[in-house]
């Protein structure tokens, strides 16, 4: 996403006046970004069509409707959750983590992103939850990619979640 703000930046400049500025929010996410939206923190955010949809309606990750919100561009990109498990962790489906309560460490990205969110979802429809996971002896820890590879790497976590496109470099590493 940070290479879709940074390209729609360069080309916003050229159609601005001269002295705009147009800057790249390090943080936040799909979900969090229809927030900074509707809290007026900014004017042009990134975001998945569903969750934005959500956003507008007031459902799921928002208590409250957005109604002020608008879409401007669709369809760059098809998501697809994915989720990778170390394969020393012993793990075959989700439904086996549930079965068996294992404790594992589970890592996905900050609140506020579609990926962390989508996991939620996930282990709700599955029926387990972070405290579940938690209660199990496990953890869930919410950080970035730099993060989630290494932990992944040196077996300090054991499953990862989130949200890509096709064949994303950052899960590919993992």
């Amino acid at each position: 996403w940070y290479v879709y703000g940074a390209s729609i930046s360069a080309l916003l400049h050229k159609q601005f006046p001269k002295g705009s500025s147009f800057d790249i929010l390090p943080f936040s996410g799909a979900v969090g970004n229809m927030r900074l939206l509707e809290q007026g923190e900014a004017n042009l955010a990134l975001g998945f069509t569903v969750m934005a949809n959500w956003a507008h309606k007031g459902q799921h990750a928002y208590k409250k409707a957005m109604p002020n919100l608008r879409g401007l561009i669709g369809k760059m990109d098809q998501y697809f959750l994915a989720v990778a498990v170390r394969k020393d962790a012993g793990i075959d489906s989700i439904d086996q983590i549930v079965k068996e309560k294992k404790p594992l460490s589970w890592v996905t990205v900050p609140v506020g992103g579609g990926g962390e969110f989508s996991s939620r979802r996930l282990m709700a429809h599955y029926g387990f939850s972070y405290d579940a996971l938690k209660g199990w002896g496990g953890k869930v820890q919410n950080t970035g990619f730099g993060a989630i590879r290494s932990q992944m790497k040196d077996g300090r976590a054991q499953i990862v979640s989130h949200t890509v496109p096709d064949g994303p470099p950052s899960m590919t590493e993992i």
